[in-house]
């Protein structure tokens, strides 16, 4: 579920994609870069980790830290200035 919307788990690929996964960290990199912490975001694996990861994951914190040990649940790695620019336009347009 790489490059997946705001919901956090719809889009292609069997991986979701969800705090602070591609689609977030790209937002973050367009709204306000000097939050993004670049020279970690660009070297962070993906977690290639599902829905039934996830159900696990949104049960609490302490569920959430033993699946996403660093904190992260996506691909930010993957994450473009570009892709947000698009991404807050249409999440504007949308709420318009």
């Amino acid at each position: 579920m790489h490059g997946a919307g705001p919901a956090g788990a719809a889009g292609p690929g069997p991986y979701a994609d969800v705090h602070p996964g591609r689609w977030e960290t790209s937002v973050m990199m367009y709204a306000h870069p000097e939050l993004v912490r670049e020279e970690v975001r660009a070297g962070l694996a993906p977690t290639d980790l599902g829905p039934a990861e996830l159900a696990v994951w949104r049960r609490g914190f302490d569920d959430a830290r033993r699946t996403t040990p660093l904190g992260y649940f996506g691909d930010p790695a993957a994450a473009g200035r570009a892709e947000g620019r698009r991404t807050h336009t249409v999440s504007a347009e949308l709420a318009a």
